[in-house]
C-alpha cells in the first residue's frame, strides 16, 4: 500500500491524463452513488442477508476511497 510519485512532465499529455482521470472519477462517483443508494434503501438493508449488506458497505467504502484518490491525482496535475 505505497504511493509512488513520478514526474510526468514531458512523458505524457497532461490534458489527456486529466481527462482520463476525470472519466475514471465520474465512473467511481456513479458506482459510489449506486452503492449508497442500495444502502439507503431500508427494504434492501432489512431484507438482504447480513453478508450481502456488509459486502455492499465494503464496496461503498472502496468506491469512496477511489473517488478521493482519483480526485487527488487529478488535482495534483493542475
Amino acid at each position: 500500500g505505497a504511493d509512488l510519485f513520478v514526474p510526468l512532465a514531458g512523458l505524457l499529455d497532461l490534458d489527456e491524463e486529466r481527462e482520463r482521470l476525470t472519466r475514471e472519477l465520474d465512473k467511481a462517483k456513479a458506482e459510489l452513488a449506486r452503492a449508497e443508494g442500495k444502502l439507503a434503501n431500508a427494504g434492501f438493508v432489512d431484507k438482504a442477508p447480513e453478508a450481502v449488506v456488509r459486502a455492499e458497505r465494503d464496496k461503498a467504502a472502496e468506491w469512496r476511497a477511489a473517488v478521493d484518490r482519483l480526485a487527488d491525482q487529478r488535482d495534483a496535475l493542475a
